[in-house]
């Protein structure tokens, strides 16, 4: 790509699995910076490639190089675009505050001059008035390198202030900050839409709340969720069905780092008997 030709989309696929040669790979993040066209059909084409691997479309070394590109180190496009809106925003902000900066100086010092040459008198007068407070600064400057001379004043005796014997204050048991998320219900054949999982930092538990078209006759539910590999990483059993404004619900709360970065399959069941029966399949995104 040394071209002025625009990247197809195979060359975004390359980019994205990272088989794009280096020496072309920065030729494209530049043109990625400068075009916002561009940027924006990089971002399609992750969408599709990403919707082409929840599907199972991707198979061999593309599956692999996806694997362990995005899914084990995503958030490449997140770079990009995080670094045109600081390059944006810093050439705007320095342009902007310099001729600010320059107009107002010469703005003020212009009206300054014009209103003494217009007024002679007044001029002559600033003059005698800066004399004076000239030589009265040098007065003041004689007598204060002279010996000092200061009082020495004792200060008032320190009360101490707190709580009386009778006042105990308790300090209150901070509370943790709780992130929660509504997910897309999906089929049992198919994991439906992405939930998008974003936390803010210092968020230290994470809630799903999954809508129930109805209630069914278990008395509890469990969730179990597992990479899009197959590997477990959370459990939770035991969850009781709550009540809405549109029907019932399962709410699921665990620590927020239960849940690393990465895709995941959330399969949720009802136990009748004992035995679970699938309710329903959510794809989550861990992204931060």
């Amino acid at each position: 790509m040394t071209d002025s030709r625009q990247p197809d989309s195979k060359e975004m696929i390359e980019y994205l699995l990272g088989e794009m040669p280096d020496e072309q790979k920065i030729i494209f993040e530049q043109a990625c910076l400068e075009d916002d066209q561009l940027f924006e059909e990089l971002l399609a084409v992750e969408a599709e490639l990403t919707d082409d691997y929840a599907r199972g479309a991707l198979a061999g070394s593309k599956r692999e190089a996806f694997e362990h590109r995005l899914l084990n180190s995503p958030g490449s496009t997140e770079q990009l675009q995080l670094s045109r809106l600081l390059t944006q925003k810093s050439v705007n902000t320095v342009s902007d505050d310099k001729s600010a900066r320059v107009s107002t100086h010469f703005r003020d010092w212009f009206d300054f001059s014009q209103f003494f040459v217009q007024r002679p008198a007044l001029g002559w007068i600033a003059a005698v008035a800066l004399l004076a407070l000239a030589v009265g600064l040098g007065l003041l400057w004689r007598n204060a390198s002279g010996p000092e001379r200061t009082a020495q004043i004792p200060n008032p005796p320190r009360q101490e202030t707190g709580p009386s014997p009778e006042q105990k204050v308790s300090p209150s048991p901070p509370q943790a900050m709780v992130a929660t998320f509504v997910l897309t219900a999906g089929s049992e054949r198919d994991a439906g839409a992405a939930n998008d999982i974003r936390v803010r930092p210092g968020t230290e538990r994470i809630r799903l709340v999954v809508p129930l078209e109805s209630l069914h006759e278990a008395t509890n539910y469990s969730a179990v969720a597992r990479r899009v590999e197959g590997e477990t990483v959370l459990t939770l059993p035991n969850i009781q069905a709550t009540r809405s404004s549109t029907g019932y619900q399962l709410a699921m709360e665990f620590p927020a780092q239960s849940l690393p970065l990465g895709d995941y399959i959330l399969t949720v069941s009802e136990v009748i008997g004992g035995n679970p029966e699938v309710v329903g399949r959510y794809f989550l995104r861990r992204l931060r």
